[in-house]
This record gives structure tokens, C-alpha cells and sequence, in this order.
């Protein structure tokens, strides 16, 4: 099984961030007797958020919960496709409104007649929300059909990017580390560095920690994610016994490691282990994306 941990730290300067990879990397080497380079990877993140419903005439102004679509690439787990990930909106926390409203009546129509969406699901809970994977070559006419054929309901608001990222492997685990860009303009040219990302994979399984970077897909190239668990034959698979607070200490330990000496600057960096599911075989993805969008969206 591989679990990981997706640590963000801010720079406030394009040269701070540079600067803040390379003493990343050099405090990697450093550290590791022998670090292996596995190749570069890219990273590619557009983000929507709801549009709140216009106000009801009759009624007082109600504060609606922020629904986010995440539209992600990450080329080491394919190159090929791109994950679709509506995140629902979540309740702040001691918030008196409960998750369901029985008495809410019908949902509130939008101005293009279609219903606003809103979830109301703890943040990081199985399924929570809907994930599909669809063809790269889509990802263009995807976004460009949510932004301006549906801005009543969904509005843009930013694009990251992860560029040239080196990747190592230490052992029975594996470091992506890059710089994070953001992306401005029409033609989504590159702005300066925002920061640094580094996520830390373990393998529990002793197997290569990210194999092809190619997964299944349908025949038409788009996939469903979310699986109920059960194998081709309709049995379900057994569960791996994990041990998860093991898991998320030794990955801090190698955070420790790479960060020891260097200086982070004032900005506070945000960190978030994976879900803690047991997923089936082909199925880890989904947690995967779900880490790095949540991570992603802090991070605006």
C-alpha cells in the first residue's frame, strides 16, 4: 500500500522560493546516503468555486457553504488523464446548522435555472464528494465549458503549476519536491514561484512506490472513480492491515530529515497525511488527489 504526506511551504519572494527548493533538495542529499533520482515530474491545478444563489426577496440573507470543483493533473500518477474532483461544502466546525435541512424546501435555483450544488460532508471522509478521470486532451474544453457556459454556478479562481519537479527515491520511500507557480492570464502564463511542495511516499508492500504512471480507463477514455471494493469477480478484496500512525511518523521523520537546517522563512507551512482508508488495489489514487486538492485549495 502506498501512503503519503503533502507538506506546502509558502515563500514570499520568486527569489525566496527558488532559493527555498534548492536548499530543499541540497538538505535531501545531504541527509540520505544514497538518494536515487527518479526523473521530473509536473503538476497542473485549476480551481472553481460556487457562486452563491441570489438572495430570496422574502426571505433574510443565509450564508451558503463554498462548494469547490478541482480540475488536477499529476503526471506521476498518470499523464494521460486528469482527475475531476467536486469537493463539497462543509460546515465550519461548531456551526448549529445541521447537515441535513428537511425543512430547507426546494433547492435554490441558480440564474441559469439549475440547482445550486452544495454537499454538506466532514472534510476527508470516505467519498466524500465525486471524482472522475477523464482524457488530458479534454482538460481545456472541461474548464472552458464550466467557466463560461456555467458561471452562474461556478467561478474561477486560480491555476497552479508545478513544473520540472525532481523526484527521489530514498528507500522504501518517494520524494516529489517542486516549486509552485501560479498561472495568470489568459494564455495561463507563468507568474512567479509561490512556494515549495514536497510529498513523501511510503510503500508498506516492498513494490515500486509509482509504477507506469498509466491506469485503467474505460474505453472511452473516462473513469468513474470511487470503487465499492469488490474485485472482477464481484468478491470483495481482503483489506490490507495498516497501521497508519506508523506510517505518518516515519514520513514525518523524513520530513524532519529534509527540512533540518534549512531556513522555512515566516510563513506557515501547511502539511496533511492521507485519508486513513484502506483502499483496494488501483484505488489509492482517489485518496491521492483528494490530499493534494485539499492542500491546493488551502493554499489560495
Amino acid at each position: 500500500m502506498k501512503y503519503s504526506g503533502l507538506y506546502y511551504i509558502p515563500a514570499t519572494s520568486p527569489e525566496l522560493s527558488t532559493a527555498l527548493l534548492n536548499n530543499l533538495v541540497s538538505s535531501l542529499e545531504s541527509h540520505f546516503a544514497h538518494p536515487v533520482r527518479l526523473g521530473l515530474w509536473a503538476l497542473h491545478h485549476r480551481l472553481l468555486r460556487s457562486v452563491p444563489p441570489p438572495a430570496r426577496s422574502n426571505a433574510p440573507p443565509v450564508h451558503e457553504p463554498t462548494s469547490y470543483i478541482h480540475i488536477l493533473q499529476l503526471s506521476y500518477l498518470s499523464t494521460a488523464r486528469v482527475h475531476c474532483y467536486i469537493q463539497p461544502s462543509v460546515h465550519p466546525a461548531g456551526s448549529q446548522t445541521p447537515l441535513l435541512k428537511p425543512d430547507a424546501g426546494p433547492p435554490v435555483q441558480g440564474q441559469s435555472g439549475l440547482p445550486v450544488p452544495s454537499q454538506n460532508i466532514a472534510p476527508g471522509s470516505k467519498g466524500s464528494g465525486t471524482m472522475i478521470a477523464i482524457p488530458a486532451s479534454q482538460s481545456e474544453a472541461h474548464t472552458g465549458l464550466l467557466v463560461n457556459q456555467f458561471s452562474p454556478l461556478w467561478a474561477f479562481r486560480h491555476a497552479l503549476s508545478v513544473q520540472n519537479g525532481i523526484t527521489f527515491g530514498i528507500g522504501q520511500f518517494t520524494v516529489h519536491i517542486g516549486e509552485l507557480r501560479s498561472l495568470r492570464g489568459r494564455d495561463m502564463a507563468t507568474a512567479p514561484g509561490v512556494g515549495v511542495v514536497v510529498c513523501i511516499t511510503t510503500n508498506t508492500s516492498g513494490q515500486d512506490v509509482w509504477a507506469s504512471g498509466v491506469d485503467e480507463e474505460g474505453e472511452d477514455g473516462y473513469e468513474e472513480l470511487g470503487g465499492t471494493g469488490s474485485g472482477e469477480n464481484g468478491m470483495a478484496e481482503v483489506e490490507e492491515v495498516v497501521d497508519f500512525k506508523d506510517m505518518q511518523t516515519d514520513i514525518r521523520n523524513v520530513w524532519g530529515l529534509v527540512k533540518d537546517g534549512v531556513e522555512l522563512g515566516r510563513g506557515e507551512v501547511r502539511d496533511m497525511m492521507m485519508a486513513e482508508e484502506t483502499l483496494p488495489a488501483g484505488k489509492g489514487n482517489e485518496a491521492t488527489v483528494r490530499m493534494w486538492c485539499e492542500v491546493l485549495r488551502l493554499r489560495g
